[in-house]
């Protein structure tokens, strides 16, 4: 069909920007790319090393944490485990583990339908990137996620997201880089380009 996907496949919320997403979005890239130019004028093995730690650390926290822990209950995890994969996921600016469950619920709950946030019936493009920028419903009442919503560390990761998302994924590698030298590095390259 020409003109694009009809409206029952437009996620509540419709089509409006989310300003602060794509502000978000364009600083990390940006600020990533800056970390490019700096590790190749300032070569440092130790940043590189703290960097792809950092990368296994946040796709872990993803994986293990925000998806099966938190969006599924695939498994159960002592509350010292529960702390560091919210602490870590929040790094990977990804949003709280609430409301990336609250997505990836809703989006499970009606694959392709008009409940999903990133149905591919409006193309690969929005279904990967493009809905990012765009407002969603699924993410705006996380209450509904009563078993999440009992569990006070998921709770106030969910409250304080931005300051723990910067404080774990930009200050926590510009702090630890700081030791050999090199905390511009950390920040740029271990902190946004690692985000970005």
């Amino acid at each position: 069909r020409q003109g694009g996907p009809s409206r029952e496949h437009r996620p509540a919320g419709g089509d409006r920007l989310c300003w602060s997403t794509v502000a978000g979005l364009l600083l990390i890239h940006v600020a990533g790319a800056a970390g490019v130019v700096w590790i190749v004028l300032n070569p440092s093995l130790p940043t590189l090393a703290l960097t792809g730690s950092f990368y296994v650390a946040c796709g872990l926290s993803v994986t293990a944490g925000y998806h099966r822990l938190f969006a599924h209950r695939t498994y159960r995890a002592a509350a010292a485990v529960r702390w560091v994969l919210l602490a870590v996921g929040a790094a990977t600016f990804q949003n709280s583990a609430l409301s990336w469950s609250a997505d990836h619920r809703a989006h499970h709950a009606d694959t392709d339908g008009s409940g999903d946030p990133h149905p591919v019936t409006r193309g690969a493009w929005f279904a990967h990137i493009g809905w990012l920028f765009r407002r969603r419903q699924a993410s705006a009442d996380v209450t509904g996620l009563s078993d999440l919503w009992a569990v006070r560390s998921i709770r106030l990761q969910h409250r304080c997201y931005p300051v723990v998302a910067v404080a774990v994924g930009l200050v926590l590698p510009a702090i630890i880089a700081a030791q050999w030298g090199d905390p511009w590095g950390g920040l740029l390259v271990a902190g946004f380009l690692r985000g970005a």
